[in-house]
Parts: structure tokens; C-alpha cells; sequence
């Protein structure tokens, strides 16, 4: 009877003290893990992103429906979520781990900067970057069956790209291609300027992944 009572002593003390140990990492704001069942905050940063990826990559069929009956955007119609990610607390740990700060510049979630192939929102290509480097590739995008960069006047080609608020003129052209190629060395000149001035401005803390993807990115003709 005694040995029983200390082992029933020892398990008690046992369960008393890992249970300090969990509110111990709750306090610390522990990333919550895969079988995390603490309250799910509605109002934080994460929850918010992961609930506009969510609608984002929405069913499909809403997508052919026009807006005033419910559909969405059409520059998201083929953009799927990987299926861990279909769980918050999955996508969540994810966040934590990966989201950083630059200075006040206003941060968002890319997917294809790593892969320009990839519609698919998922650990293995998406990355957090500063909404003016993302803007410098979601306005890669051919308009009228031309490609990016390239429009038409007087039966000439001429190419343009648009940098820190102002046009820059490249050229008119006899053809379709030597334009585009005017547009897309300049296109990927002023990506890598960009690249350098952010490591200049913040160093280290500017992800090397992110600098290495802007450097090797190659602007192609989607529309060929």
C-alpha cells in the first residue's frame, strides 16, 4: 500500500509539472503545433492572411459566375491551396516561422517569385516579400495578345516599362520580338537594381532567398 501511494505521488507530481511547462510555452507565445486545440484567434495577421488565401483559392466554380452574383476575381481562377494548408493551425505554423518585418514597409504573401510557374499556395514556393517588390512581378503581364512591355502604333512595335512612378521609353520596332527583348532586359535590369538597393537599405535582415530569386528571374513572354 505504501509503494502505491509514493508512485501515485510521483505521477501526480509528474502530471503537475509538465502541465506547467505547457502554459509555460503558451505564455511565451509558442508557435502552436499540429495538435494545438488553444482558442483560434480571429483578429490576428495570420488568421486574416490565411483566410484570404482561403477564398482566393475558393471552389472554382464561382470564378465563371460575374461579380453582382458572387464570383471572383478572375486573376485567381486556377489558384489551388495545398491541403495541409486547408487547416489554420497548419498554415499558421508556417507564419510563425516565416514572416519577418522590413522597416514599415507593408508585407505580403508571394507564390511565384521562387516558381513563376507555380498556382499552388504552399510551403515549398511561397515567401513573404515587401508589397513593392511584389508589384514589380505581378505587373508582368501582356495585355491584347502582345507580349509584356509591347504595344502597337502605326503598325510599329514599341516598348515601355513602367519604373518608380514614371515611363520609360525603350524603343519603336519593326518586330514583335526585338521589342519584347528591349522590354524584358530592362524589365530584369531594374528587378536586380532593386534587389541591391534593398540589401543596401537593410542587410542581412533582407532574406538571401528572396535576392538570389530576384537576380536569377528571367521575364517571359506568356503570350508567345
Amino acid at each position: 500500500m505504501r509503494m502505491e501511494v509514493i508512485l501515485l505521488v510521483s505521477k501526480l507530481g509528474d502530471f503537475s509539472l509538465n502541465k506547467q511547462k505547457q502554459q509555460s510555452k503558451v505564455k511565451q507565445g509558442r508557435a502552436p503545433t499540429l495538435n494545438d486545440k488553444t482558442p483560434i484567434d480571429k483578429n490576428t495577421k495570420s488568421y486574416k492572411l490565411w483566410s484570404s488565401l482561403s477564398k482566393r483559392a475558393g471552389n472554382s466554380i464561382l470564378f465563371d459566375l460575374p461579380t453582382s452574383m458572387g464570383g471572383k476575381n478572375q486573376s485567381y481562377k486556377d489558384i489551388t491551396m495545398c491541403k495541409p494548408w486547408h487547416t489554420y493551425r497548419n498554415f499558421r505554423v508556417w507564419f510563425d516561422k516565416n514572416f519577418y518585418q522590413l522597416g514599415d514597409e507593408q508585407m505580403e504573401i508571394d507564390k511565384d517569385i521562387l516558381n513563376p510557374d507555380n498556382k499552388c499556395y504552399s510551403p515549398q514556393y511561397c515567401m513573404f516579400v515587401p508589397k513593392y517588390i511584389n508589384g514589380l512581378f505581378t505587373s508582368i503581364n501582356g495585355l491584347n495578345g502582345l507580349p509584356p512591355g509591347v504595344s502597337i502604333k502605326d503598325n510599329k512595335y514599341r516598348s515601355r516599362v513602367n519604373f518608380k512612378g514614371k515611363e520609360i521609353h525603350l524603343g519603336t520596332f519593326s518586330d514583335i520580338d526585338s521589342a519584347f527583348l528591349a522590354y524584358k532586359q530592362k524589365k530584369e535590369e531594374i528587378i536586380k537594381q532593386v534587389a541591391d538597393e534593398y540589401i543596401e537599405k537593410y542587410g542581412d535582415a533582407f532574406p538571401e532567398k528572396l535576392y538570389n530569386a530576384m537576380y536569377k528571374y528571367e521575364v517571359r513572354n506568356n503570350n508567345k
